[in-house]
């Protein structure tokens, strides 16, 4: 058998050699070209082809039982394997974000929220501290990646009391709240919750700005159309009307409308807007000092918003009717910039002042990003419909915005210009016009 094999592969090569390898006698080698797709398939290399005696080679083998096994170093982790998770058919909310939501808000829980201030250590890794002697709860053991834990009351059966707002009297504040079918504004405790006065205000009031000082409370009433409205100037601290500013015709012979206002941070002027168009309209100029109305300064139809920047140096105001956004000087009353805002509403700047962020009351809406410095708009961010109200938090982290045909609220980084969470409201609570942080 051994010798008839090699005798079958000389031959074999002698064959190759003589047809292949040569053009022929006295010529050069001829080198064949690889083969295309149309040419028939070349011949097997001999030394390739099994025969009957040959023992299977151990690669070719379909299955190993040993070597064949997965690598378990190889594996992934634990949280990346496509495990089925028992949970997932379970109405669960949503993941907290890690971003603190409202990072303006002191937190109610002691320490670090979540536990992200650092990082948990194992007990078994090293010395830890001792619990406090009032401590109820033990420290254990570390479990490898933990992943969900159920503990709605709902999903065990049981019917649980709501948790209760926790409720520091220490950080309390108020809030006045124009009413304008009752013609009254409503003070209202944050701690604990409730109405603690209702002061009788002009006819329909609509706006309000406090003083810097605390002490007042400047209420703009709309009045009927017919006879100019009036700004009521509320004492704080004693839920009373001190004096009520009474406002005359506008210059051009229109009833004064008074709808938003806004003050100096200084506390030396109050702005007032007349919600109007005859064709324009105009936003009277108030003394605080003497409460007498000092100025006015022609502006475009239907004025819906006022904002100062932090430094009191600019008046914006935003024209709904015309279109139109316009920043003025505190000094001189002169328009020094002006600006195309389809719809315009709200307004508010960052906490410097360098940034300016208006609405357009599309449907759907925008919110432009403005530098203050350059007066170049530099982004245009997509919220709901017809949005209305701006707001700022303190920090400058992050603006919300009321999208009052979408009952809905946008909340804007200010770092990314991005929405990061639409916080849709109660269908009791359609329209929303109103937005105040409390401090």
């Amino acid at each position: 058998m051994r010798f008839s094999r090699i005798v079958f592969l000389v031959i074999a090569l002698l064959l190759l050699r003589a047809g292949h390898s040569y053009g022929g006698p006295g010529k050069p080698p001829v080198f064949d070209p690889p083969p295309f797709p149309d040419d028939p398939l070349p011949l097997p290399d001999p030394f390739d082809l099994p025969f009957p005696d040959d023992p299977p080679v151990p690669w070719d083998v379909p299955f190993d039982p040993i070597n064949d096994l997965p690598d378990p170093i190889d594996l992934p982790l634990p949280p990346e394997d496509p495990i089925d998770d028992p949970f997932d058919d379970l109405p669960f909310p949503d993941p907290i974000d890690l971003e603190d939501p409202f990072p303006d808000v002191p937190s109610l829980l002691p320490g670090d929220v979540l536990g992200f201030g650092a990082m948990p250590v194992d007990p078994g890794s090293g010395p830890t501290a001792a619990p406090a002697a009032n401590a109820t709860n033990v420290t254990t053991k570390l479990m490898p990646f933990p992943m969900r834990i159920p503990f709605h009351p709902a999903y065990s059966g049981k019917r649980a009391a709501p948790t209760k707002r926790v409720c520091d009297s220490s950080n309390a504040t108020q809030l006045i709240i124009p009413e304008s079918k009752k013609n009254t504004v409503a003070f209202v405790n944050t701690c604990p919750w409730g109405r603690t006065a209702t002061v009788t205000v002009g006819l329909h009031p609509a706006g309000i700005a406090g003083t810097p000082d605390g002490t007042f409370a400047l209420v703009t009433n709309l009045g009927d159309g017919t006879s100019s409205g009036s700004v009521s100037v509320v004492n704080i601290a004693t839920h009373a009307v001190a004096r009520t500013i009474t406002f005359p015709f506008a210059p051009d012979g229109s009833a004064v409308q008074p709808n938003t206002i806004a003050v100096l941070p200084d506390g030396s002027r109050a702005y007032v807007t007349s919600h109007s168009c005859n064709p324009g309209s105009f936003v009277f100029i108030i003394d605080l000092a003497s409460f007498n109305i000092v100025g006015n300064i022609p502006v475009g139809c239907f004025p819906s918003s006022m904002a100062v920047t932090p430094d009191g140096s600019q008046l914006w105001v935003s024209q709904r009717g015309d279109s139109r956004l316009d920043a003025f000087d505190t000094a001189t009353n002169t328009r020094v910039a002006s600006f195309n805002v389809p719809f315009a509403t709200g307004i508010a700047f960052n906490p410097t002042g360098t940034t300016a962020y208006a609405a357009e009351g599309f449907s759907p809406g925008f919110i432009d990003v403005i530098d203050t410095s350059t007066y170049q708009r530099t982004a245009q961010i997509p919220v709901g419909s017809l949005p209305h109200v701006v707001a700022v938090t303190p920090s400058g982290h992050h603006i919300f915005v009321t999208n009052g045909l979408s009952n809905s609220i946008s909340q804007i980084s200010g770092v990314s210009n991005t929405v990061v969470r639409t916080i849709k409201l109660p269908n009791n609570l359609q329209h929303p016009t109103g937005l105040v942080f409390i401090h």
